[in-house]
């Protein structure tokens, strides 16, 4: 850790990767605090005020603050894709990130870098034989679109002097949140089936390798930006039935049709149904070591934490 840049401030702390990842910056010596709507419910770190709607950040959240790291944003998986849940999502992320520039530049504040999520959406919701890497173009679909503004809000604070680097999230596989939290129930109960085709690929990350990501980025002096994913390239249905096997299940319903997901999810089943391979060669010619490089391995770390 550099002394010069260890005061840490999180947007969206308390979510799944943020909750990870203030575990893994005080484990080494990190001092971390949050951006919150709701300071007076965390306990754990130092809490300050932020609403983007009102344009206002508490001024002594920046004060002394070496790094960002912007993780906030509207869960994607949560409801249909209403005209205001559009704007809820994207409003969370691309005006969260320009707000901060806007109140670090008037504060004054002596930061060091700012590192944001972004997510593999960037490339398009499609399934495809490409395999995607960090330099491909953005896609065009409404996810494709918040991503890449999202991005380009981050990088905003390159062109003003301050280092940026960014992770293209996959889906990150934990016991306590994400994907697994959803199918679990199910699972549990033998209940889970496939989805469309089972075909679309998962580009999917541990939540602790996605986590030293972003310690990795914290403690670079690069501008970069990289897929936070794992690196081998399974199919919804090697991701599934791997989980159920584990589980001491099996798959035996049939699968749920396309029609039926997109008339239950309407919009937003594009990201259950549809999926392509995300490549993570870049992470590992930048020397980053995956402590689950595999599938396997990762559900099983994951389905020993759900039984214990």
């Amino acid at each position: 850790m550099s002394e010069s840049a260890k005061n840490i401030l999180i947007t969206g702390g308390t979510g799944l990767v943020g909750r990870e990842l203030t575990n893994l910056l005080l484990l080494k010596g990190y001092k971390v605090s949050y951006l919150s709507r709701f300071p007076e419910k965390i306990k754990k770190v130092p809490a300050y005020k932020w609403d983007i709607d009102k344009e206002y950040i508490e001024p002594e959240a920046l004060e002394h603050t070496d790094i960002i790291v912007h993780l906030a944003g509207e869960n994607i998986s949560e409801g249909r894709w209403t005209k205001q849940r559009k704007e809820l999502i994207y409003k969370s992320r691309v005006q969260g990130a320009k707000l901060l520039l806007d109140k670090v530049l008037l504060y004054k504040t002596p930061l060091k870098a700012f590192i944001s999520s972004s997510a593999i959406g960037y490339y398009g919701t499609f399934t495809s034989d490409e395999i995607f890497t960090e330099d491909y173009p953005s896609g065009e679909d409404f996810l494709a679109q918040v991503a890449d503004d999202w991005e380009s809000a981050a990088w905003e604070f390159y062109k003003n002097g301050f280092r940026v680097g960014i992770v293209r999230t996959g889906v990150v596989l934990a016991p306590d949140g994400g994907l697994i939290k959803k199918i679990y129930p199910l699972a549990r109960l033998g209940f889970l089936s496939i989805l469309g085709s089972g075909k679309q690929y998962v580009p999917w990350i541990h939540i602790k390798d996605l986590a030293r990501i972003y310690l990795m980025l914290i403690e670079s002096n690069n501008s970069d930006v990289f897929n936070g994913v794992a690196p081998e390239h399974v199919t919804y249905e090697q991701l599934v039935k791997t989980f159920m096997r584990l589980l001491g299940k099996r798959v035996w319903l049939p699968r749920v049709p396309e029609f039926v997901v997109k008339m239950m999810f309407g919009e937003m089943a594009s990201i259950m149904l549809y999926g392509s391979r995300v490549s993570a060669q870049k992470l590992l010619k930048a020397g980053f070591e995956f402590l689950f490089p595999g599938l396997e391995d990762a559900l099983k770390d994951i389905v020993q934490k759900l039984k214990s």
